[in-house]
């Protein structure tokens, strides 16, 4: 009963999700962080995740991308940052078969370590920018960008 129920609803609205991706072109854009302070990055794993990644979220219509990542920082984590020092950059979902999804990433200088996690993420922590848990793939690529100095990347996720 519970496999039928599944099957209909993914057979159901599957279609009607597509047809509402293509049509109206709905994309996902997200802003993300890159936070530092004193050689270190503040990483945050979402619940029911394994990996770390960037806090950050989805920026909101009418919204421009470096005021949405400091509006989730202030409700992710309870900072208020000023402007981020660069844009590391752009990047397009390469995996969306009928829309694509844009993530914008900013590093930030940050002049203390305190934070406070909010209900919304599992986990939050400093690790030292040479010595990081398991992060997803896109995210390692990310930091060997910032690593390298990389600045203004219009690229795939």
């Amino acid at each position: 009963m519970i496999v039928l129920v599944k099957r209909t609803l993914y057979f159901g609205i599957l279609p009607f999700l597509l047809f509402y991706w293509r049509v109206l072109d709905v994309r996902r854009h997200t802003a993300r962080a890159i936070l530092l302070c004193d050689n270190h990055i503040l990483l945050v794993r979402e619940i029911n995740r394994s990996y770390w990644s960037f806090p950050g979220g989805k920026i909101e219509n009418g919204e421009m991308p470096e005021d949405a990542v400091r509006r989730e920082l202030r409700e992710e984590l309870s900072l208020s940052i000023a402007n981020a020092t660069y844009k590391l950059g752009e990047y397009i979902s390469a995996n969306k078969e009928d829309h694509q999804d844009k993530a914008h990433i900013f590093v930030f200088d940050v002049p203390s370590p305190t934070f406070v996690r909010r209900w919304e993420l599992e986990d939050a922590r400093w690790f030292s920018i040479d010595k990081l848990p398991v992060l997803s793939p896109s995210v390692a690529r990310r930091i060997e960008e910032f690593k390298r100095g990389d600045k203004g990347i219009v690229s795939s996720w």
